[in-house]
């Protein structure tokens, strides 16, 4: 989910009933309000997670913003097709080794913000 702020967000906000904000992407911008005065502001993406952030827990549901099943379902079946022979379009294999690269960001990133938390 898209979220912006006046303020910088915490990386993992404790939301006080049990459930938790991972912020990541977090991007300081300049925005004239309704007055023409230039303000600083902080656009970022957060997905809500029940229970304590774990590394294996927010890493599925960071990709499963950027990738429904269904997406990834049809990544993954294009790209066989193609290994096995049953289709002959590139693009499908490049589509999929995009789709790993990534995925290995996320992780890196998810890994990152946990250990400087």
């Amino acid at each position: 989910m898209k979220s912006n702020s006046d303020v910088r967000p915490p990386v993992l906000q404790d939301l006080g009933d049990g459930s938790w904000h991972y912020n990541y992407n977090i991007q300081e911008v300049q925005k004239t309000d309704e007055n023409g005065t230039e303000k600083t502001a902080f656009e970022y993406d957060t997905v809500h997670i029940w229970g304590k952030p774990t590394y294996e827990a927010l890493v599925p549901l960071v990709i499963a913003e950027q990738y429904n099943p269904s997406k990834e379902t049809s990544l993954i079946n294009k790209y066989n097709a193609y290994v096995l022979k049953l289709s002959t379009t590139q693009q499908d294999k490049e589509a999929y080794k995009d789709y790993l690269a990534h995925t290995f960001e996320i992780k890196a990133m998810v890994k990152s913000d946990l250990n400087s938390y």
